[in-house]
């Protein structure tokens, strides 16, 4: 029962309530996974949350980036445009 506690603790959730985070954020659900903000710090649930935090993170600069070349491309057309006219 203490072992069971104990790696219970360590893992932050049942082994199949991990593997289902596990599942969702390897199918791209960066939601917050349910229990990770109750997880002990350092169990395999809470650094699952912050890999997932951090991959929000991630998408969210290239997200932004993509959105800076889509704006640049379109000045530049514009610009080529106009070039071309004169």
């Amino acid at each position: 029962l203490l072992i069971t506690r104990d790696l219970t603790r360590a893992l932050g959730a049942e082994p199949v309530h991990l593997g289902d985070a596990a599942r969702r954020v390897a199918g791209g659900d960066l939601s917050p996974l349910p229990g990770a903000a109750a997880a002990t710090r350092g169990s395999v649930l809470a650094s699952l949350a912050d890999m997932q935090a951090a991959l929000v993170r991630v998408v969210g600069q290239v997200r932004a980036a993509s959105d800076s070349i889509a704006t640049g491309s379109a000045q530049t057309a514009t610009g080529n445009a106009d070039l071309s006219q004169r």
